[in-house]
């Protein structure tokens, strides 16, 4: 699995998209390369460099539509930081106050 934050999660392990695939299905190996504030540019490079040596037998590449069909990577540092958490076509401050509360209440 190659992606971004979507990959990554904030959900708990157990709870997470490829933990469950490799419970259900026993004797596959999942390797979940999801970094947050990554995009498809850098998927492709952790796909060359990162995935294929490990000679996997599928990739699956996780696309996020809110950020990954559109090149979102404007501005460097600081700005670059805050372009994507508040610009108006990615979605992450919208569900942060969620994410919050749900890893709150699993305290």
């Amino acid at each position: 699995m190659i992606g971004d934050s979507f990959s990554a999660s904030v959900v708990p392990h157990r709870y997470h998209f490829t933990t469950v695939a490799e419970r259900k299905l026993n004797d596959v190996d999942i390797y979940n390369m999801g970094l947050s504030g990554i995009g498809p540019e850098e998927y492709l490079y952790l796909l060359s460099h990162e995935g294929l040596p490990l000679k996997p037998e599928a990739v699956i590449l996780n696309l996020f539509i809110g950020n990954d069909l559109t090149n979102t990577r404007t501005g460097t540092g600081i700005s670059q930081f805050l372009n994507q958490w508040f610009d108006r076509g990615n979605v992450r401050i919208w569900f942060l106050p969620e994410r919050l509360m749900v890893i709150s209440a699993e305290r």
